[in-house]
Formats: C-alpha cells, sequence, structure tokens
C-alpha cells in the first residue's frame, strides 16, 4: 500500500483539536520549562489561532497533514505577519516546517501589500528561519523562549524561481 503524502490546506475548525495538542507539546518540548510559563503561551496563541485562524480575509492558516495526521500550523496575520509556527515534535525534521512556511511565502507574495514578512522567534527555531531566508532585524527581548525579530523580503526571488 502507497504511504500517503505530505499535504499542505487551508486550516479548519475541526483541526483546532490537534492544534492544540501540536501547540502544547511544542512548547513543552522546544520553548519553556516551567508550566506557568506553558500555560501562558498557551493560551495566547490558541486564542490567535481562534480570532485569526477563521477568517481567511484576516489571516493565512495552513495546516501540513500526512494522511488525516496534522503535523504543523502557521498562521500568519494580514499576510505579513507569522504569528504561530508549530511542528509536532515527532515529525521535526521531516521538511514539515519548511513546506509550511515555503507555501505561507508565496501566497503573501501575491496577497500582501508589505515588502516583507515579519515574525519574532524564539530561541530555538531561529536557525530554522535563518536556514529559510530571514534575517534578524534588532535584538531579541526577554521573553519565556526568546522573542527575537525577523524579515523575510517577499519581494526578493528565491532560489528555486531563478532557476
Amino acid at each position: 500500500m502507497k504511504e500517503p503524502t505530505q499535504n499542505i490546506r487551508e486550516g479548519r475548525e475541526t483541526d483546532f483539536h490537534h492544534i492544540r495538542k501540536i501547540v502544547s507539546s511544542a512548547i513543552r518540548a522546544r520553548v519553556v520549562d516551567s508550566d506557568e510559563q506553558h500555560d501562558l503561551l498557551f493560551e495566547d496563541i490558541c486564542s490567535s489561532f481562534k480570532q485569526y485562524g477563521q477568517d481567511g480575509t484576516q489571516a493565512l492558516f495552513l495546516v501540513c497533514e500526512k494522511g488525516d495526521v496534522v503535523q504543523g500550523v502557521i498562521l500568519v496575520k494580514a499576510y505579513c505577519t507569522i504569528t504561530a509556527l508549530f511542528v509536532d515534535p515527532d515529525q521535526e525534521g521531516l521538511g514539515v516546517g519548511r513546506a509550511l512556511l515555503s507555501e505561507a511565502i508565496r501566497i503573501c507574495r501575491k496577497r500582501s501589500g508589505q515588502a516583507c514578512l515579519k515574525l519574532n522567534s524564539s530561541h530555538y527555531a531561529r536557525p530554522f528561519y535563518e536556514k529559510m531566508g530571514f534575517r534578524q532585524t534588532g535584538r531579541g527581548l526577554d521573553r519565556p523562549g526568546g522573542c527575537i525579530p525577523f524579515e523575510y523580503d517577499l519581494q526578493s526571488r528565491s532560489q528555486e524561481e531563478m532557476e
């Protein structure tokens, strides 16, 4: 039997249960140590998904799934600010984050009126964003897990587009 392929699609309200599990496990595994810090971040991130994830005119909400298993999620407010990118820790290193971010960049190039895509990264994700072509734009803030500002030039052409 053929193994299911990875698929990027628009997120749906029915995905929120899976997204909550992914966000919680990723925060615990990669961002903070204490339950108190976890709970604060978790509730803030989940409220962003509830608020912006259901309105495709104000935000881009994508999930990556393989078969019927959600592996990761990205939320981009106003097509110019990445609010959240989370991958199930058991799925790290399989291209889930790269696939989600690449698709978000592609869509934001078409829909955003802004010159760049912005985000605040955790310390853990910093090398990933640098590999994906983001550049650090300032000093990080002292927040649980980190808060490092990055930008991606939406007007530059990617290496794939130039070939």
